[in-house]
């Protein structure tokens, strides 16, 4: 993600200075919120374009890792003949197979709209948000869709250190990956405008792609009590 700033760089137009000023991929940053001790709550940020991950601590334990954002832009390089280098595809690929996967019965479902939204539902907002899930449940779908779902989980948890993600696993299975649901919009193909959502009952996942001809990518994991260990009543 972060190199990705060197060919928007080298991509873009304007004078050099301009663009360098813009696009730099030394240009990301880390910020601490209140005192790092290991009593009390405090929290730190890494950021820049199209990352934000955040960290809270609570009496010298680690509390909350959401919102966790990333974005691609490009999301595809044609790097060559026949080469593609593609940040954020499989979890693009994974959700598509999912909804190509589908009978009608199930399609109906699942596919909301063959509009997209033009961007995430709960991008810049400090909570996420909790409405009723909609569209296909787990519980509902086929072998094959299933297992699809169980490896784009994978591909999203495997972002976070392994401890992380063996916390956030075990959240999900407590819960149930039956009451899981996943919902999609706009078109079904490649290079076309399309969004879709994951929500269980302890998280939320937004994936959008309709910027630059869909060649824009923004993700987003949420916890849906509440990101920044911060209650979402008490957040919002």
């Amino acid at each position: 993600v972060m190199s990705l700033e060197e060919v928007l760089y080298l991509l873009e137009g304007g004078d050099r200075e301009t663009r360098r000023d813009r696009r730099d991929p030394r240009k990301y940053y880390i910020s601490i919120f209140g005192k790092p001790a290991a009593t009390g709550s405090w929290g730190w940020r890494f950021e820049g374009h199209h990352i934000s991950l955040n960290y809270t601590f609570v009496d010298g334990k680690l509390a909350s890792t959401t919102p966790e954002f990333f974005g691609a832009n490009p999301g595809t390089i044609n790097a060559g003949p026949g080469r593609q280098i593609r940040v954020l595809g499989p979890e693009e690929d994974l959700a598509r197979s999912i909804l190509t996967g589908c009978t009608p019965a199930q399609e109906k479902i699942a596919w909301r709209s063959k509009k997209a939204p033009d961007d995430l539902r709960g991008g810049g907002v400090a909570q996420p948000e909790t409405t009723a899930p909609v569209g296909l449940p787990v519980s509902k779908m086929g072998a094959a869709q299933k297992k699809l779902m169980q490896t784009l989980l994978t591909e999203y948890l495997k972002n976070m250190p392994a401890d992380v993600e063996k916390l956030r696993r075990a959240e999900i299975n407590k819960a149930g990956i039956e009451n899981i649901y996943f919902a999609w919009w706009g078109s079904q193909k490649r290079d076309e405008r399309h969004y879709y959502r994951v929500q269980g009952p302890t998280f939320l996942v937004e994936y959008n792609n309709t910027q630059n001809s869909a060649n824009h990518v923004h993700s987003i994991w949420r916890n849906l009590a509440g990101d920044f260990n911060i209650p979402v009543a008490e957040g919002k």
